[in-house]
């Protein structure tokens, strides 16, 4: 079975301004939500090791003690928004601004009548995207 799949997509509008730009091939929804659930996985647990290092070295902060495997996941993330045509970085701001959708009900995310389009996870944001 092919990775890609076609689908016409709607332009939609950033509330900050610009427009996404359509593009009609684009990854299969399975393995684009396996990919976005993988690095949440790997965020979480670097979190989970930094917060443990923390308690054994009190007087070093949390977040200097973060794996540094940042190389992997922006390769990932990268070949995610090629993929996609995520030419205005959605993929990034649903990860890092809403935490992988956590907080998708205090940022929104709307198209161009202003309708509020649903973020909750990485399915929402393919669909979006698609």
């Amino acid at each position: 079975m092919s990775s890609w799949s076609t689908n016409k997509k709607s332009c939609l509008k950033l509330k900050y301004g610009g427009y996404r730009k359509s593009r009609y091939a684009i990854m299969e929804k399975e393995t684009f939500v396996q990919a976005i659930n993988a690095i949440e996985k790997q965020i979480r647990f670097d979190v989970e090791i930094s917060e443990a290092l923390g308690k054994a070295f009190p007087n070093a902060h949390t977040a200097n003690l973060l794996p540094d495997n940042h190389i992997v996941i922006d390769a990932l993330m990268d070949l995610l928004r090629e993929e996609m045509g995520d030419e205005d970085d959605w993929i990034g701001w649903f990860c890092w601004e809403t935490d992988f959708g956590e907080k998708s009900d205090n940022l929104g995310a709307f198209d161009i009548y202003g309708n509020k389009i649903k973020m909750d996870n990485a399915e929402d944001l393919y669909d979006m995207l698609g």
